[in-house]
């Protein structure tokens, strides 16, 4: 019943495809994969440019190796000596060690090898980049025993092969959880009149914001960013907030659950801000491995007016015939840096919002966000 499709079982394919969509699959479908081949444990590395790693998917290997890998020997591979050649979707394997000369030895008689390979009971490996870019690497590669030989030139080949649809559907799983965070962006501001809208990471990293947030921190009345973390302007008043980022963390909160409010004072005289922060569902990372809490903080500001006079807007939106959310989606683009940051602060998701300004293309005429704001000043009668 099962097809072939580049040298591959269509339904080990399919597989791939699917995790794509649903990150729980994963470590089955790299597991599943890498068995066509022979191979009893892989991984699915993330590298940073200064090879610092991340374990995305793993499956094979136990958590002590992993972890001594991630600590010492993910910057002392021998696949990393400028010898050996790592070309995008180009496997490459340990017989290629020798070819380069790449060691003084044997692969057998190298560090690497006898410190943390062969404890594993695993000789013979396999690896191939499937993305650069620049913030660093994905790579994909796997071990088999010594009894099941090294891997042949046809096998590289398949793995090749293989490796393509690893690394399309690496990046759709990626896309994929964008989205889905977008969604839980849109859902946590959805209920506030122009929310500022921040994304932390789980230790309180700060990821992306919105332009009222930007606006907000930078006026630096009760809320600041300090070294890259999002702080409460008096001391009291962080411990607090601090308190409220460390439990929307924890793992056994995440999934949707709003924490707060909390208040934070900005000067006499002056409303508090209300401070509320979601822990994202862990569907909102693309891989197993990277299922640290992504937290959405949502500032609302009672000082801040909800509705600003813009009367090129109000004309334009009656020139046109757009709809109030047409008009909304047009008010934020004038100040959103791009599309997805002017969704978010009119609390909707990017496919929404991509609706809304093809609608408003057709209806001006306007060919790109940049003539739709020049038209503001300008609207037709």
């Amino acid at each position: 019943m099962s097809r072939q499709a580049d040298g591959l079982d269509g339904e080990i394919i399919d597989a791939i495809y699917a995790a794509a969509e649903d990150p729980d699959l994963w470590q089955a479908t790299l597991g599943q994969v890498h068995a066509a081949f022979g191979i009893v444990a892989s991984s699915l590395l993330l590298h940073d440019r200064s090879h610092v790693s991340t374990v995305a998917v793993v499956d094979g290997h136990d958590d002590a190796s992993i972890a001594l890998w991630i600590d010492h020997f993910a910057t002392l591979t021998p696949w990393l000596q400028p010898e050996i050649k790592l070309e995008l979707g180009v496997p490459l394997t340990d017989e290629h060690l020798d070819i380069g000369k790449a060691a003084r030895d044997h692969f057998e008689n190298g560090y690497y090898y006898n410190e943390w390979v062969r404890p594993q009971g695993i000789r013979h490996a396999i690896g191939c980049v499937l993305d650069i870019n620049g913030s660093g690497s994905l790579t994909v590669n796997g071990w088999r025993t010594a009894a099941s030989g090294a891997f042949t030139a046809e096998e590289s080949v398949r793995y090749a092969s293989m490796s393509r649809h690893l690394a399309r559907a690496a990046r759709l799983s990626m896309t994929f959880s964008r989205l889905r965070l977008d969604a839980s962006v849109a859902a946590a501001g959805r209920e506030h009149d122009r929310p500022g809208v921040l994304v932390l990471g789980s230790r309180g990293e700060l990821r992306d914001m919105n332009v009222e947030a930007q606006r907000l921190v930078e006026a630096g009345q009760g809320l600041r960013l300090r070294l890259g973390r999002l702080q409460a302007t008096t001391l009291g008043e962080d411990v607090a907030l601090q308190r409220l980022i460390e439990d929307a963390s924890r793992r056994d909160l995440v999934g949707g659950r709003v924490l707060g409010p909390t208040f934070l004072q900005k000067g006499p005289g002056l409303s508090p801000l209300r401070i509320e922060i979601m822990s994202t569902p862990p569907q909102t990372s693309p891989f197993p491995g990277l299922r640290d809490a992504v937290l959405v903080v949502v500032v609302s500001d009672p000082d801040r007016p909800t509705d600003f006079p813009n009367q090129g807007l109000r004309q334009l939106a009656v020139s046109f015939a757009l709809t109030p959310a047409e008009e909304r989606m047009v008010g934020a683009v004038q100040s959103a840096r791009n599309l997805r940051e002017a969704a978010i602060s009119v609390g909707i998701g990017y496919e929404t919002a991509r609706t809304h300004m093809r609608s408003v293309f057709a209806k001006t005429g306007a060919r790109s966000q940049v003539e739709l704001v020049r038209l503001l000043g300008r609207p037709s009668t």
